[in-house]
């Protein structure tokens, strides 16, 4: 009975947090870009405790070179790394 209980209650604070911003800022889930215009943002790194290496991994697993080859990567509520290629 416990464990369905547990799993009801993050089910229901996951859905939440889905749907509305007020509940997913207090539960710690940040929607910010990481890299922008080829940019790493590194304060949004530090906010999130990723390193720049792990970013770089990340980015490599969706086949960019480099963040410089990114305009816009972002981090999605699974927990994945979503990137827009550059243009030119």
């Amino acid at each position: 009975m416990f464990l369905v209980t547990v799993f009801a209650a993050h089910l229901g604070l996951a859905r939440a947090c889905m749907h509305h911003e007020g509940c997913a800022t207090s539960c710690g889930v940040r929607r910010g870009a990481w890299v922008a215009q080829g940019n790493v943002i590194d304060r949004a790194l530090q906010q999130e405790g990723i390193s720049r290496e792990d970013l770089e991994a990340g980015l490599r697993k969706l086949g960019f070179d480099s963040p410089a080859a990114v305009e816009l990567a972002v981090l999605e509520e699974t927990g994945h790394i979503s990137a827009v290629a550059r243009k030119g």
